[in-house]
């Protein structure tokens, strides 16, 4: 676990993940634009830094 407090400047970090949106072409895509798609992404991970959170995982499960 040093590896992860040598990363994150912490003993226990705190990892948070960014739900994108269904993106263009995936069968639950709803229309949203890409930019849409990246600003809730942006705005979702200001967010979570914004509160303490000390990194960030993306995932597009939605597709």
């Amino acid at each position: 676990m040093k590896v992860f407090e040598k990363m994150f400047g912490v003993k226990v970090p705190v990892i948070g993940v960014i739900h994108l949106r269904p993106l263009p072409g995936a069968p639950l895509y709803d229309g949203a634009s890409v930019r849409e798609i990246s600003e809730k992404a942006v705005s979702d991970a200001k967010v979570m830094a914004d509160n303490g959170v000390n990194g960030l995982i993306i995932e597009n499960f939605g597709d």
